[in-house]
């Protein structure tokens, strides 16, 4: 419990220090900058739009330029591979021959490892988890310190804001004058949801179920999406 609570004053003290240093600077322009701009007008989270396009990408890139990487099997080997989630990303035909060339190298190692007296089959992590955790760090950061600039605050009142899961982590890193347009942001958006909830629910009583449906057809999975950080494209299956 004590080591819990050190750990728990340490972090609070980095998290203050990034926090005063991120008032100190101005933002920068950059690339990402940019990327956030787009994203945070677009239907969804736009931490998990982001994230997910990234992740897309550099699936695409080992697929297409990295199937006999060594330093990449190398870390394939140590996990077998991907995780349920990310091993579902991947399977596609088009990557049907990258695909058999890496698990057949990871069913030889599988095999390997069940015929020794070592019982640790998997040895790491999925590598693009890791590499999504890190995706999810940098973008997260980079939208505390953006959300400064009014222009990205314009932009942002233009989307759905962010699922809770992503606000709760971009708590951590927003200085107090963007932890504020975020909480009024998304204060607002949540009495919206709830009223929207309201209607779909009285809709659907037997007394107004005359009553067309409006914006509020599809607020069901709408609200999941917000609250839980569920990623859903339309034409998606449940």
């Amino acid at each position: 419990m004590l080591k819990r609570l050190r750990l728990g004053a340490a972090w609070r003290n980095i998290a203050s220090l990034v926090q005063w240093r991120l008032r100190k600077r101005r933002v920068d322009k950059h690339l990402l900058f940019y990327d956030l701009f787009s994203a945070v007008q677009q239907p969804g989270c736009p931490l998990c739009r982001l994230v997910a396009d990234a992740g897309a990408r550099r699936l695409a890139y080992l697929f297409h330029e990295e199937v006999n990487d060594p330093p990449t099997r190398l870390r394939l080997r140590a996990s077998l591979g991907f995780c349920p989630r990310h091993a579902r990303q991947s399977a596609h035909p088009g990557n049907a021959l990258g695909l058999a060339i890496i698990y057949k190298d990871l069913a030889e190692r599988a095999l390997e490892r069940l015929q020794s007296r070592d019982r640790s089959l998997f040895q790491q992590g999925c590598p693009e988890c890791e590499e999504e955790q890190r995706d999810e760090e940098r973008f997260t950061q980079a939208l505390a310190i953006s959300l400064l600039e009014p222009e990205l605050q314009s932009a942002y009142l233009k989307g759905d804001g962010l699922c809770m899961p992503h606000l709760q982590l971009v708590g951590r890193w927003a200085p107090p004058e963007s932890w504020r347009f975020l909480q009024r942001a998304e204060q607002e958006r949540l009495h919206r949801l709830a009223e929207e909830l309201g209607e779909f629910i009285r809709k659907n009583d037997y007394r107004f179920k005359d009553e067309p449906m409006g914006s509020e057809r599809n607020v069901w999975l709408r609200a999941l999406c917000k609250l839980s950080g569920l990623q859903h494209k339309e034409g998606d299956a449940l």
